[in-house]
Protein backbone atom coordinates (compact mmCIF):
# COMPACT_ATOMS: atom_id res chain seq x y z
CA UNK A 1 0.00 0.00 0.00
CA UNK A 2 1.46 3.36 -0.81
CA UNK A 3 0.72 6.20 1.50
CA UNK A 4 -0.20 9.93 0.64
CA UNK A 5 2.82 11.55 0.19
CA UNK A 6 2.21 14.71 0.65
CA UNK A 7 0.95 15.94 3.99
CA UNK A 8 -0.77 19.19 5.10
CA UNK A 9 -0.27 19.55 8.89
CA UNK A 10 -2.70 22.48 10.02
CA UNK A 11 -4.49 24.47 12.82
CA UNK A 12 -7.90 24.10 12.41
CA UNK A 13 -8.85 27.27 10.68
CA UNK A 14 -5.87 27.91 8.63
CA UNK A 15 -7.14 30.37 6.24
CA UNK A 16 -3.27 29.58 4.59
CA UNK A 17 -3.57 25.93 4.66
CA UNK A 18 -7.26 26.20 2.93
CA UNK A 19 -5.76 27.40 -0.14
CA UNK A 20 -3.04 25.30 -0.39
CA UNK A 21 -5.80 22.33 0.04
CA UNK A 22 -7.99 23.72 -2.88
CA UNK A 23 -4.46 24.48 -4.88
CA UNK A 24 -3.67 20.68 -4.53
CA UNK A 25 -7.22 19.41 -4.89
CA UNK A 26 -6.79 21.87 -8.48
CA UNK A 27 -3.91 19.96 -9.66
CA UNK A 28 -6.18 16.30 -8.88
CA UNK A 29 -2.43 15.48 -6.34
CA UNK A 30 -3.30 13.06 -3.39
CA UNK A 31 -2.66 14.04 -0.12
CA UNK A 32 -3.21 13.68 3.62
CA UNK A 33 -5.15 16.41 5.82
CA UNK A 34 -3.65 16.72 9.75
CA UNK A 35 -5.25 18.88 11.61
CA UNK A 36 -2.67 19.62 14.86
CA UNK A 37 -3.68 22.78 17.16
CA UNK A 38 -0.50 23.37 18.13
CA UNK A 39 0.68 24.23 14.68
CA UNK A 40 1.52 27.72 14.13
CA UNK A 41 -0.51 27.94 10.61
CA UNK A 42 -0.04 24.94 8.63
CA UNK A 43 3.47 23.21 7.05
CA UNK A 44 3.61 20.80 4.10
CA UNK A 45 6.02 17.72 4.40
CA UNK A 46 6.96 15.34 1.13
CA UNK A 47 9.22 12.43 2.78
CA UNK A 48 11.88 14.80 4.16
CA UNK A 49 10.75 17.94 2.52
CA UNK A 50 9.53 20.34 4.40
CA UNK A 51 7.70 23.75 3.27
CA UNK A 52 6.43 26.32 5.96
CA UNK A 53 7.64 29.53 5.07
CA UNK A 54 5.26 31.43 2.45
CA UNK A 55 8.37 31.58 0.11
CA UNK A 56 8.81 27.70 0.75
CA UNK A 57 5.25 26.81 0.09
CA UNK A 58 5.28 28.59 -3.50
CA UNK A 59 8.52 26.92 -4.23
CA UNK A 60 6.97 23.57 -3.19
CA UNK A 61 3.92 24.29 -5.51
CA UNK A 62 5.95 25.86 -8.29
CA UNK A 63 7.93 22.40 -8.89
CA UNK A 64 5.02 20.35 -8.24
CA UNK A 65 2.86 21.92 -10.62
CA UNK A 66 5.99 20.83 -13.00
CA UNK A 67 6.95 17.56 -11.94
CA UNK A 68 3.04 17.19 -12.85
CA UNK A 69 3.29 19.00 -16.80
CA UNK A 70 6.29 16.63 -17.19
CA UNK A 71 4.32 13.78 -15.78
CA UNK A 72 1.16 14.52 -18.06
CA UNK A 73 3.51 15.36 -21.05
CA UNK A 74 5.09 12.34 -21.35
CA UNK A 75 2.70 9.59 -19.49
CA UNK A 76 0.03 9.75 -22.21
CA UNK A 77 -1.84 7.04 -23.99
CA UNK A 78 -0.57 9.05 -27.66
CA UNK A 79 1.22 6.69 -30.18
CA UNK A 80 3.86 7.79 -31.92
CA UNK A 81 4.40 6.03 -35.52
CA UNK A 82 7.48 5.75 -37.10
CA UNK A 83 7.46 6.85 -40.60
CA UNK A 84 9.24 3.35 -42.01
CA UNK A 85 8.58 0.97 -39.33
CA UNK A 86 4.75 1.90 -39.26
CA UNK A 87 4.42 0.64 -35.91
CA UNK A 88 3.95 2.34 -32.54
Amino acid sequence: MVDAVIEIVHRPGSREADEVVATLRDMTVAFKLIEDPDVDGFLIRDGARHAERPDEVDAFLAELRSDLLLWNKYQSDTCYVDGEEGTC
